[in-house]
């Protein structure tokens, strides 16, 4: 045998070695990390509990290896026994993502299967459903969350609300696509008259249990926002904490809302805040299409007056101005609500329902 197979045979024999060594130390190094991040998760899960936010699951395994972590979570189940909603929710399975090189960064899923269970103003709604995609990720910061997107499509829920003769009563849920955006921004500045958070969204074809009741129609077509909450909404009591809230000038500046829903389109924008009974009141600007419509509507459910209806059309007649390439007329109005009664401009438009806070 000569000397230099015998140097390859060398050679082969400790470059594999290192390979294999290598192999061994990262492979050490992921499952410090796997478990570093699942432990972390499992503590967060059980401080959510002080917070009043009650998470449990039936198995918690992690996989992934070698160039990402991967949470396997089944039967995922939320509940938040406070707020300004009540809710639980359950998933079939919630599928949680970080990139060995990126532990700040989550990505999830939890396409599929799902029960959700909310109570407002007193009711309670429990819905059953399936979402064809729902992904996304968000990002931590120091252990706090720091922002996230989600993106889903063809949400279909069937009420399950039942009266005395056992048949199914209530509205359905269902959205064709929607895309959300929450950041935290009270992270990096603690002041309490500064922006707090910012949700921006977009939906398209929604049918929610809210416009049952619409005279325009029991579908939106779309609907867009970008908003900032004003100062932070404190813990405890709901109505205790937004009267703090109010009173240390807490409010919601609407950037954009861009509404279409049956012949009536809006983009608006403007403040919301809450009056000393903590009903909303708010100036907003707003570009409306397809008014008389819609006033014409509001007449045939009873909401106003024949009188009215006429009064509110020769005002918004004279107020809109018709559009250059022969479309519906524009009317650029300020949008008031005070005292439970939407205004525009000088015309009341419908009385705003009273919301009792839990």
């Amino acid at each position: 045998m000569s000397k230099l197979y015998k140097l390859q045979k060398r050679t082969i024999g400790f470059f594999s070695g290192a390979i294999l060594l290598l192999v061994f130390v990262y492979s050490m190094i992921w499952l410090a990390f796997a478990e570093s991040l699942r432990e972390q998760a499992i503590v967060w899960i059980k401080d959510q509990s002080v917070r009043g936010l009650k998470i449990n699951y039936d198995s918690f395994l992690v996989s992934g290896y070698p160039f990402e972590i991967c949470f396997d979570i089944a039967n995922p189940y939320f509940e938040n026994a406070s707020g300004a909603v009540m809710w639980k929710w359950k998933s079939a399975n919630l599928n949680l993502m970080a990139k060995i090189w990126s532990r700040d960064t989550f990505y999830f899923d939890f396409s599929g299967k799902q029960i959700l269970t909310y109570k407002l103003m007193g009711e309670s709604e429990t819905y059953k459903g399936y979402l064809d995609s729902a992904v996304g990720k968000f990002t931590i910061y120091d252990g706090f969350y720091k922002s996230g997107t989600i993106n889903f499509e063809d949400l279909k829920f069937r009420n399950l609300k039942k009266n005395n003769n056992n048949n199914k009563t209530g509205s359905d849920i269902s959205i064709q696509k929607a895309k959300l955006i929450l950041k935290n921004l009270s992270l990096f500045n603690s002041k309490q008259q500064t922006d707090s958070w910012n949700f921006t969204g977009s939906f398209v074809d929604v049918r929610l249990p809210w416009f049952e009741i619409s005279p325009l129609s029991s579908r939106v077509q779309s609907v867009s926002v970008d908003a900032r909450l004003i100062g932070k909404i404190d813990t405890g009591p709901l109505n205790k904490s937004l009267e703090s809230w109010r009173d240390m000038g807490g409010r919601i500046e609407i950037d954009r809302f861009k509404l279409k829903h049956g012949p009536l389109k809006i983009l608006t924008k403007g403040t919301v805040a809450l009056d000393v009974n903590l009903q909303p009141i708010g100036t907003l600007t707003a570009n409306l299409e397809g008014f008389f419509a819609t006033v014409d509507a509001l007449q045939n459910l009873g909401k106003i007056s024949a009188s009215n209806a006429i009064t509110a059309k020769v005002l918004l007649s004279v107020l809109s101005r018709k559009s250059v390439n022969g479309g519906p007329s524009v009317l650029n109005t300020t949008l008031i609500a005070k005292e439970r009664q939407l205004f525009a401009g000088p015309v009341r438009l419908m009385e705003i329902p009273q919301i009792t806070w839990q």
